[in-house]
């Protein structure tokens, strides 16, 4: 609807005005459960910081997220998860996140920045749970030139496989935000995906993909291939979005 107001009616300020009240609309639900989740948050007992983060059933996970760091500086954690606990852009995310992490133990966090995926696991899971975030440079030393830029020299480079073999971690879910080297990092991972089958969160993105000649629905195809397919995706046309998030199962697992 968004897309069509302003493909028919272009700039014209009436019209502008339409777009925002729809756009406001539509973020009405957000805004309800925002303050859903500060009510929630107000009732809890710790000292400190947390986000209430909410999933399609309407149950709140505290994330504990400090502003501030051991020395006393402000810290920009507590807003980056507050954005994405209660923007209407990551609702979707969130949810099948949380909907994927209910039954698994065992999170790989791939290319986290600031790591509320895996503090929303912790919340879910306490003690009970194992996440592994890395940052780590995971794809093939010979496919880093396609990517335009030079790694320094202290850069970590790893494949997946390699990873968790170091890191005596057999994940049951894996989350990926890796900037387009999820290609990389998935092919080079057949035979580790097809032995474990953890189910898949992936951020594939096209527009990046495109621009190196590859695709994001290659991705896909290859995981069909090993008996992987969707179960959510937080955009209708996954295949034509600039980027987006695709949630994966093996059917060798059960839901």
């Amino acid at each position: 609807m968004r897309n069509y107001i302003k493909r028919r009616f272009g700039s014209n300020p009436a019209f502008a005005k339409l777009l925002l009240w729809y756009r406001v609309l539509c973020k009405l639900p957000d805004y309800y459960l925002a303050e859903q989740a500060e009510m929630f948050r107000g009732k809890l007992p710790w000292v400190g910081n947390r986000v209430a983060v909410s999933d399609r059933t309407g149950l709140f996970v505290p994330v504990y997220a400090p502003t501030r760091d051991p020395d006393g500086n402000i810290h920009r954690t507590y807003d980056i998860f507050n954005y994405h606990a209660a923007s209407h852009l990551h609702r979707l995310e969130v949810q099948y996140f949380m909907e994927f992490a209910s039954t698994a133990r065992c999170l790989l966090d791939l290319g986290a920045a600031e790591g509320f995926f895996s503090a929303l696991f912790a919340g879910m899971h306490g003690a009970d749970g194992k996440a592994s975030v890395s940052n780590s440079v995971t794809q093939q030393t010979e496919s880093l030139d396609d990517l335009g830029f030079t790694l320094p020299e202290d850069c970590p480079l790893t494949t997946l496989p390699t990873l968790c073999e170091g890191l005596g971690f057999r994940p049951d879910l894996i989350k990926l935000d890796v900037e387009s080297s999820e290609y990389e990092i998935l092919f080079d991972s057949i035979e580790f995906l097809k032995s474990c089958r953890p189910r898949l969160c992936i951020e594939l993105h096209n527009d990046m993909l495109e621009r190196r000649g590859l695709t994001g629905v290659t991705i896909i195809k290859r995981l069909a291939s090993i008996g992987y397919r969707i179960i959510h995706t937080d955009t209708p046309r996954w295949e034509q979005a600039a980027n987006c998030h695709v949630f994966l199962h093996n059917d060798a697992h059960p839901l």
